[in-house]
């Protein structure tokens, strides 16, 4: 196994006793409690944020007031920048700093500062896969008809914890939100069938249950009933692998303002298949990485011919594996 990868040592389902977090969170809000942990020791956390433009981006942030912006699912790779060189200014500073991302940027990080520095804590996401940038941005400028997008959220807490997200545009003097769904989303759709991925995706390394994070976060789908019911799934759960010797350390403590319930490790993997393997593409591959000979426009139209059905199907597969799973 790769030294700089850890077997999780437990696995717990966590909610944030801050009901508006969890609200603002696309799960149990566990990322902002550890996060607000940091910074209480006057620590930075960095993590994705859209940009005006809706361009994911790694920023800094140094004050609770500003970790709205870090919550919520991102399903676009992020731009990294100078991120790195700013995270080792600041341990140089002397500075705690928890740094978030898909497993592949954290592995990049601990290359980066290297393994030993203590104050380094990191954290990545159970990651299906990311689209570039550009094919979010072009993707919304055709499904919106070139409307300037104000805010976009995935995930929806008003639609419950699941896919559902919102989309707030302005197009003239009108402005809107609607639902930003699968059903209406051709992006969305072939992200959640996993169609759109960078290449490199497809054969991550880091899509396996040992991690390269202190800490690993994401949904707990597929969690028993009785401890669903416990934490009122309605309002989601976030699934917390405690990876490391340090993170086992420090769990009680980051966690201290949560709800925390302790579950086999397998509950977590049979829910998120990410923690087993990475995604397989679909068998005609043609919509994956989009080619300037296929249009935007032409992936629209097509999801609306074609979308229910699909979605209902992939539905159906995840239904599926749930009740083989129980």
């Amino acid at each position: 196994m790769d030294a700089n990868l850890s077997v999780p040592k437990s696995c717990y389902a966590v909610i944030n006793n801050k009901d508006d977090v969890r609200e603002q969170s696309s799960s149990g809000g566990a990322f902002s409690a550890l996060a607000d942990w940091i910074i209480a020791r006057g620590g930075v956390v960095y993590g994705c944020a859209f940009d005006q433009n809706t361009v994911a981006r790694h920023v800094r942030v140094s004050d609770s007031s500003g970790l709205g912006r870090l919550r919520g699912s991102k399903y676009v790779q992020s731009d990294i920048s100078d991120a790195f060189a700013q995270v080792k200014n600041d341990l140089d500073a002397g500075h705690w700093v928890l740094f978030t991302g898909t497993p592949c940027q954290v592995a990049s990080i601990k290359a980066f500062i290297g393994c030993g520095c203590q104050r380094l804590l990191t954290a990545d996401i159970v990651c299906h896969g990311v689209p570039s940038s550009d094919n979010l941005t072009k993707s919304l400028k055709t499904e919106l008809d070139d409307a300037v997008v104000e805010s976009l959220k995935f995930r929806d807490k008003r639609y419950g914890w699941g896919t559902k997200g919102s989309v707030a545009f302005r197009k003239g003097q009108n402005r809107r939100v609607q639902p930003f769904t699968p059903l209406n989303s051709s992006y969305y759709a072939r992200f959640l069938e996993g169609a759109m991925y960078r290449p490199s995706c497809y054969r991550c390394p880091y899509a396996r249950p040992q991690r390269p994070g202190d800490f690993t976060l994401g949904d707990f789908w597929g969690i028993d009933g009785s401890a669903s019911q416990q934490l009122d799934a309605r309002k989601g759960i976030s699934l917390v692998l405690v990876n490391s010797a340090r993170a086992a350390r420090l769990f009680a403590e980051a966690f201290a303002n949560c709800r925390c319930i302790k579950r086999p490790i397998e509950e977590a993997m049979n829910g998120n298949d990410q923690l087993r393997h990475p995604v397989l593409p679909p068998a005609a591959w043609k919509y994956g990485y989009v080619s300037e000979l296929e249009s935007f426009s032409s992936m629209q139209a097509d999801l609306e011919r074609r979308n229910i059905l699909h979605y209902k199907k992939w539905q159906l597969k995840q239904l599926i594996k749930k009740v083989l799973r129980k």
